[in-house]
C-alpha cells in the first residue's frame, strides 16, 4: 500500500480571480482516500484546516472533522491527523482480515 499527499489543482477561468487556499488529496494507491481543506467561516475568511476521509471499499470507515468546530492551525497539522487515522484503519483492516 502506498500512501501519498497530492495538492489540489488550481481552479481554471474566472474562478481562478476568487480561489482560496488549496487543500491536499491523500492517495491510496492511485485513490483518494483522504482530503484536508480550509475551514471556511465567511466569504475568503478562513480559520484553520479539516480533513475528512474514506474510502469505498470500507477499509477507511467514513470520519470528518469539519463538524467539531476545532480546526487545525496549519494544513500540515491537519494532514498528519488525517494520513495517522488512514493509516490507523489500515492497520486494523489487516489485523481483520482472514
Amino acid at each position: 500500500m502506498k500512501l501519498t499527499w497530492r495538492k489540489e489543482p488550481n481552479e481554471t477561468g474566472l474562478s481562478r480571480v476568487t480561489q482560496g487556499p488549496r487543500g491536499a488529496i491523500l492517495k491510496l494507491d492511485g485513490e483518494d482516500a483522504g482530503h484536508v481543506a480550509p475551514f471556511r467561516v465567511a466569504w475568503h475568511t478562513y480559520k484553520g484546516w479539516y480533513w475528512y476521509a474514506g474510502t469505498d471499499d470500507g477499509r477507511v470507515p467514513r470520519q470528518n472533522t469539519a463538524s467539531d468546530r476545532r480546526p487545525y492551525a496549519t494544513i500540515d497539522e491537519a494532514k498528519a491527523a488525517c494520513e495517522t487515522y488512514v493509516r490507523m484503519c489500515l492497520k486494523n483492516a489487516q489485523k481483520e482480515a482472514p
